[in-house]
């Protein structure tokens, strides 16, 4: 994947962790791009970001299967956290399966020099 392509992953909620970036569970798109990463006007920049986690569950964001009537709208919810150089941690959950996640963002990941971890 070359550095210029943007990964995105839709209904992703964001649930916090960056200073000024107010949590907010309404559902979005999640965009990776060379520049920013966030939700919407929630971004933070690529540069200071130096890992992100895949599958890592804390108090309110889990990996669960989907249920029948709900709107996780897939099979899963997979957790990430996006680690940046300051220490921080920002929070976000898309609804799809880990495996689809992984497959698609580590690639962009790794070619923008930022580490994979987790599941």
């Amino acid at each position: 994947m070359s550095k210029n392509t943007n990964a995105s992953f839709r209904n992703v909620s964001y649930h916090g962790g960056f200073d000024g970036l107010k949590a907010n569970r309404t559902r979005g798109k999640l965009v990776f791009s060379p520049e920013t990463i966030g939700v919407g006007k929630k971004v933070i920049s690529t540069t200071s970001v130096v890992r992100v986690d895949f599958g890592v569950e804390r108090e309110g964001i889990k990996s669960v299967p989907f249920i029948p009537g709900t709107t996780s709208g897939g099979k899963e919810r997979t957790p990430l956290a996006v680690h940046l150089s300051d220490g921080q941690v920002g929070y976000y959950t898309v609804n799809q399966s880990p495996a689809k996640v992984k497959g698609s963002l580590s690639p962009w990941l790794r070619s923008n020099g930022i580490e994979v971890g987790g599941v």
